[in-house]
């Protein structure tokens, strides 16, 4: 029962991480410059889209759960 539980829940945090508001581009932060027009680029820089972390940290997580419900239950992937 653990193993299931344990499994049901890191595949849910999973599946929810890697699809929660994933952005496909990222953005340039523009910091306004001391002037009236333009962006100061000592203070300017590109955001990466979610998709970057999120997916991979998605992965690992579901892996993370399958591996320790694994465990828990005894068995391994051995042939």
């Amino acid at each position: 029962m653990l193993a299931i539980l344990l499994a049901g829940v890191t595949l849910a945090g999973a599946v929810f991480l890697g699809t929660a508001h994933l952005k496909m581009h990222g953005h340039y932060h523009c910091a306004p410059s001391p002037g009236l027009f333009g962006c100061d680029p000592r203070d300017s820089y590109w955001v990466v889209g979610r998709f970057m972390w999120q997916i991979p940290v998605a992965i690992v997580i579901g892996a993370v759960g399958l591996g320790g419900a694994l465990a828990v239950t005894g068995r391994s992937f051995r042939a």
